[in-house]
């Protein structure tokens, strides 16, 4: 019935509009008469059948059924709607019927045509749209480039006119960065300090530019002595602490016994201290971890660092990493 009615509709439009040439609405029908020129007929019986429900080819067959000298056949089975759509584009494509102009009104029901049927024409449009803006931004790059030069270029020239504007400073045997021609003329200290307070300043704002000031000196470490001829005069006995952390141990290993294993460790060699904690442990039915600070004399620190950051000195399985302590001195 519905069927009925749309075909009955649209041959009331073609009725009022005068003759049997004028346009004609059917979105089917318009799909057909204006694909059907570059898309094969298989595909396009297809993409008409998979898209367009059986109402829609119906009431289209009716349109041409009033349209052509003879009525198209009623198919039957389970190819019904293909063996109709293949009757309807057969009779578009006749050139012994005389079609009129198909319209369609909802584009909603106008199936999408894949990237293989597309307009060749519209597509060298735009390629040819996009390398046009590809040059221009190409040309535009080539401008950027260049203001970058002429930056650099007068970021250079600043630079070496704040050098020449910059006052030579006398001096008379001095390691002076801003002295060029230095005179043999001698100042006092006061004026050094006077003349030196602008130029930091100006040595800030050269850094600021990019232009590289006068390495500092780098400062020799201080010298230790190793002697051990003389009686007198000794030094004061320093002492420094090497803490690690201990984990993995079982979970009924007592502080003694893990003070006793650092001992053994350390073979009696160094006059040690030894200081261990049990730590909380994220899962202590498992494991045990432990805190230990061994306090040593200063010239032995790095010999027992050797020792204790040694995975042989360990029983196996056991991790031991170094332990270091917050800057502000809390545990």
């Amino acid at each position: 019935m519905a069927a009925d009615k749309e075909s009955a509709d649209a041959m009331s439009d073609n009725t009022a509009l005068g003759n049997g040439m004028a346009p004609c609405k059917s979105e089917l029908l318009c799909f057909l008469q204006h694909k059907a020129k570059i898309i094969a007929f298989d595909h396009l019986v297809k993409l008409c059948t998979d898209f367009y429900n059986r109402e829609e080819i119906l009431a289209a067959r009716t349109v041409i059924d009033g349209l052509v000298s003879k009525r198209l056949t009623k198919r039957q089975g389970a190819e019904a709607q293909k063996c109709t759509v293949e009757d309807i584009l057969k009779a578009i494509l006749d050139p012994h019927n005389k079609m009129p102009t198909f319209y369609a009104v909802e584009l909603g029901r106008l199936p999408p045509v894949s990237t293989d049927h597309c307009d060749v024409s519209m597509i060298l449009n735009e390629l040819q749209a996009l390398r046009s803006e590809v040059r221009h931004l190409a040309h535009l790059r080539e401008e950027v480039d260049n203001l970058k030069e002429e930056l650099h270029v007068l970021r250079n020239s600043q630079a070496q006119k704040s050098l020449d504007e910059w006052p030579r400073l006398p001096c008379n045997g001095i390691d002076c960065l801003a002295v060029v021609d230095c005179p043999a003329t001698v100042v006092n200290n006061s004026d050094l300090a006077a003349a030196a307070q602008p130029y930091a300043a100006h040595a800030r704002r050269l850094k600021g530019t990019g232009i590289a000031t006068q390495a500092t000196r780098s400062r020799k470490p201080p010298i230790i002595g190793k002697s051990s001829k003389f009686d007198k005069g000794m030094s004061v006995a320093t002492r420094r602490s090497v803490d690690v952390f201990v984990s993995r141990w079982n979970p009924h290993t007592t502080e003694s016994e893990i003070s006793e294993c650092v001992g053994v460790i350390l073979d009696g060699k160094y006059a040690q201290d030894t200081k261990c904690k049990r730590l909380k442990a994220k899962y202590e039915h498992l494991y045990a971890s432990f805190f230990v600070s061994v306090s040593v004399p200063s010239d032995c620190m790095r010999e027992v660092i050797d020792l204790l950051m040694n995975g042989e000195s360990w029983p196996a399985g056991i991790l031991v990493k170094r332990y270091f302590r917050k800057k502000n001195g809390d545990e």
